[in-house]
């Protein structure tokens, strides 16, 4: 039977779900496939322990007009 393991993702809150089965256990970045947020979570016997905003995998649109 598989499991979700769902997260909510702090930099935009879209939600994120993962399968419980793989993330039973992991340390380790995860990517927001709404906003492309990099976070960093650490899961311990399929639980949310620690969840900390790392970086945006691309830059935002405003970024991206101030460089030219």
């Amino acid at each position: 039977m598989r499991h979700e393991l769902k997260l909510n993702c702090i930099s935009c809150g879209h939600s994120i779900s993962l399968d419980e089965n793989v993330y039973v256990d992991y340390e380790g970045p995860i990517k927001c496939n709404a906003c492309s947020a990099i976070l960093n979570v650490k899961i311990e016997d399929g639980k949310l322990r620690a969840m900390d905003f790392v970086r945006l995998s691309k830059p935002s649109l405003e970024d991206s007009f101030m460089r030219r």
